[in-house]
């Protein structure tokens, strides 16, 4: 076992993916949390949003690799809890401990002995990604957001930044609002569209479309705060729906 000196971890440390090694640090965790028991297996950053880990299975069975999300903005000992959580399935997975529920009562005894042991960790059972920020270490991308203010409620539509460039696309896209404003709105007094190429951090976490299609609409909820901070972005077209 590689000896590890002077391993103290702070919780405000910012986790940077670009100048971390993550074979570096699944190798010191190794050491650290495994007594250097687990085989080195394929390691990747990943920008996914639905996870901030996971452990992929080959389709010809065994690990195929396991993934880190950088799409979050976490700080260091965040990133290392989320890397020992998918490290307890590599360990159960080479160590053939078999379980029906992947976070079922042996993995879960795993983790809070890990836990117990080393109190500057605080591996979970899940995350959810929803909770964290999005990071501002990656692409600075532009997006583009339909705002819709209904009656004040606040909804958005994330698109591919192409999509707000369309002219023909945006008047199909506006016309057909109007068209549903005798029906998905017919209960609402006032509905207000405002389209921005955006590059709020945040879009990402939504699910970007490829297209304006209302058959394909989907609207997530959104605060003022959001909203407000949308609208500082360039604003392409606005109209008055009802």
């Amino acid at each position: 076992m590689k000896h590890l000196t002077n391993f103290k971890l702070f919780e405000s440390d910012g986790f940077d993916p670009k100048s971390t090694n993550l074979t570096a640090d699944f190798e010191m965790l190794n050491d650290k949390l495994f007594d250097g028991g687990l085989n080195m297996v394929p390691l990747r950053w990943m920008r996914t949003k639905y996870k901030l880990g996971v452990m992929a299975y080959s389709v010809y069975g065994g690990i195929e690799y396991v993934g880190i999300s950088t799409l979050y903005k976490l700080t260091r000992q965040q990133y290392l809890n989320v890397l020992a959580h998918e490290m307890i399935h590599v360990y159960m997975e080479q160590k053939g401990i078999m379980e029906k529920d992947p976070h079922g009562r042996k993995f879960m005894g795993i983790l809070d002995d890990l836990n117990k042991k080393n109190p500057d960790f605080q591996i979970a059972k899940s995350e959810n990604a929803a909770d964290f920020n999005v990071s501002d270490t990656g692409p600075d991308k532009t997006y583009g957001v339909v705002l819709i203010d209904t009656d004040g409620a606040l909804s958005i539509i994330a698109v591919q930044p192409k999509m707000v460039d369309d002219e023909e696309a945006l008047n199909d896209f506006i016309d057909g609002l109007k068209r549903q404003a005798t029906g998905a709105f017919l209960r609402s007094k006032s509905v207000f569209v405002s389209i921005y190429r955006s590059n709020h951090p945040d879009i990402p976490k939504f699910k970007i479309k490829k297209s304006l299609s209302l058959r394909s609409m989907e609207l997530y909820v959104v605060d003022e705060n959001m909203a407000s901070e949308i609208r500082m972005d360039k604003l392409v077209r606005e109209a008055k729906i009802k």
